[in-house]
């Protein structure tokens, strides 16, 4: 099963998947993957973002897909952290009848 953990930053995507996952499972923190290859904006999406880093992003979440699937024909345990997935993403997500989790702002925590 894989389940894709959304939503804006502070919201808990990280704990929440800390909390939930069993050791073997696998966590791909896609924002923490785009700040590690050069990353320096909040919206990972933006126009003016360098073409390289968006390229680079794009090829890994590709092949990502590749390697979560096992070789039975069915998907690894896995946990994706994915705050703000492109149209695109979301599309194969859907395809790929994945769980979404959609966190949301705590109220009465900073």
């Amino acid at each position: 099963m894989i389940r894709v953990i959304t939503g804006e930053p502070g919201t808990g995507k990280t704990t929440y998947v800390a909390e939930h996952k069993q050791p073997a499972d696998v966590v791909l923190d896609w924002d923490a993957l785009a700040y590690a290859i050069g990353s320096e904006v909040d919206d990972h999406h933006d126009t003016d973002h360098e073409a390289t880093h968006i390229r680079l992003a794009t090829h890994l979440w590709v092949q990502a897909w590749n390697l979560l699937m096992g070789p039975n024909g069915k998907f690894v345990n896995a946990w994706i952290i994915h705050a703000d997935p492109a149209e695109w993403q979301w599309k194969r997500y859907r395809e790929r009848g994945v769980t979404i989790v959609a966190m949301h702002e705590q109220k009465g925590t900073e």
